[in-house]
């Protein structure tokens, strides 16, 4: 009997406590275990926003330039000093070419393949052979259509005859990502704004929807209990998705080997793949995986930056007028390179970034032996084994009043340091798509950013437009559990 107690005991002391000291054994700022837990059980019941703890923790280690973390169980070293950020993702960044694994992906072999999750040389030649869909010219070429769907987003809202019109913002925007990412990728004029049942945006929203209190408890079994998960065939996305995906991918490529039709999109390229140098076995599951990863990381970076500048500029008229300014002196010149060059609107957009970073946070995980050194009194030496994970919190970064005067502020003339602007914020602490240490190297997530951040601007371009202040929007807001915003 005692022997039994002692076992429990132990076990639970290394579950509940043991794990949650993994920073502090080695002389690292971390929470006091049991704050951990109640941050934990208190989060999991009232269901905060994650941006919340960033916040938090910015303010309770303010001086620190890494302090210890952990995601569920596992530890991340959170890195919010400018110059340590520089290295680890510029500087020193073949020390941390791999993401962190959120979600095992036992027996889920689409999530296995997608890019989120493959790993050194697998990742490169994969991440390498899809590259040429985020060039400046095949964004040129899919222009027409982003004008295309947003065109129609405006004839949707005006069939109402009303001066002013009501909708949410979040789904709209929803719908219309959901139509370009369909257009510009595999030809498909789906018009979900339209058509509220339109099985293109049914699909997307279930392949994008981690929300809901079940969900997120299915994903703590796949994360803390995997084998139990596997028994009873727990997987990360829906069936109904997956089956939807891969019978996309091969209905349009059959579709348009038969009418013998060439697009310079993303299908384009996957039939083009006998060519390719590298002989990358394009398997079902991976170019599932492809297409799932494409949708999943577009979707909701395009659909929440549009959500949150045009929130912005419905509560800026100032803001609003110079922006409707820029796009009256350019109308009679619209070009996809007018656009580019349109200062203002890159202005608007790179702050609404700067305020809602849309990814909220940075992360990867460490792949050879790696050294922090300290350069404060009361640090110590970081030496990071293979496998241990970083972070680094855009969003507290970027509303730390110390860094940014007046975060909370929305203002397009401090955001843009190219532009020599008196008030410009550190760069270093600036990381929107293409900004700050992710600018001056090939980094993963910018290419695909930079394509995102330039559909956005086309969007913007067309339905500013026709927007008008209404005075009844709420000033005050801040994110939901839902990580939209609430007023």
């Amino acid at each position: 009997m005692l022997a039994l107690c002692l076992t429990i005991l132990t076990i639970g002391f290394c579950t509940l406590v043991h794990r949650y000291l993994h920073w502090s054994r080695r002389g690292i700022k971390q929470y006091p275990f049991w704050k951990i837990w109640l941050n934990n059980i208190r989060d999991f019941i009232t269901q905060p926003p994650l941006t919340d703890a960033m916040v938090r923790a910015r303010e309770d280690f303010k001086n620190a330039r890494y302090i210890g973390t952990y995601q569920n169980f596992k530890p991340r070293l959170c890195i919010e000093d400018p110059e340590l950020i520089k290295h680890v993702f510029v500087k020193d960044f073949d020390y941390f070419v791999d993401h962190n694994v959120f979600l095992p992906y036992d027996g889920d072999t689409v999530w296995e393949k997608s890019l989120f999750n493959l790993k050194g040389d697998d990742w490169k030649q994969l991440r390498g052979f899809v590259s040429p869909t985020f060039t400046s010219s095949k964004i040129k070429l899919m222009f027409h259509t982003i004008l295309e769907c947003s065109a129609q987003v405006v004839a949707s809202l005006k069939k109402s005859g009303k001066e002013i019109v009501e909708f949410d913002v979040k789904e709209l925007f929803g719908r219309l990502t959901t139509d370009v990412f369909f257009g510009t990728h595999f030809g498909i004029l789906c018009n979900s704004v339209e058509e509220q049942t339109n099985e293109f945006y049914t699909i997307g929203q279930k392949a994008t929807n981690f929300l809901g209190f079940w969900l997120k408890v299915r994903f703590i079994v796949i994360q803390v209990f995997p084998i139990v998960a596997r028994v009873f065939g727990l997987r990360i996305f829906d069936q109904n998705v997956t089956n939807f995906f891969r019978l996309l991918v091969k209905n349009n490529i059959k579709s348009r080997k038969s009418q013998q039709i060439a697009r310079p999109d993303l299908i384009g390229i996957i039939m083009k793949s006998e060519n390719n140098p590298d002989n990358i076995e394009l398997t079902d599951e991976i170019l599932t995986a492809l297409v799932a990863t494409f949708f999943g990381a577009g979707f909701d970076t395009v659909s929440s930056a549009l959500m949150y500048t045009f929130y912005e500029l419905s509560c800026n008229s100032v803001v609003q007028q110079k922006l409707l300014d820029e796009i009256d002196a350019n109308k009679d010149n619209f070009t996809y390179q007018t656009v580019m060059e349109m200062q203002y609107l890159n202005m608007v957009v790179s702050e609404t970034l700067r305020k809602w970073p849309v990814g909220f946070f940075l992360e990867r995980q460490c792949v050879k032996p790696y050294r922090i050194p300290a350069l404060k009194d009361d640090e110590v030496e970081v030496q990071l084994k293979v496998g241990d994970g970083i972070w680094v919190p855009l969003y507290a970064l970027h509303r730390d009043p110390e860094l940014f005067s007046d975060p909370d502020r929305f203002d397009p003339e401090i955001s843009m340091e190219r532009y020599g602007l008196s008030r410009a914020p550190p760069r270093d602490y600036f990381l929107p798509p293409r900004e700050g240490p992710l600018e001056s190297r090939g980094f993963p997530e910018a290419t695909g950013s930079q394509m995102e951040k330039r559909k956005t601007l086309g969007v913007v371009w067309s339905l500013a437009k026709n927007l008008k202040q209404n005075h009844g929007t709420p000033k005050w807001y801040r994110f939901s559990s839902e990580n939209g915003i609430t007023s």
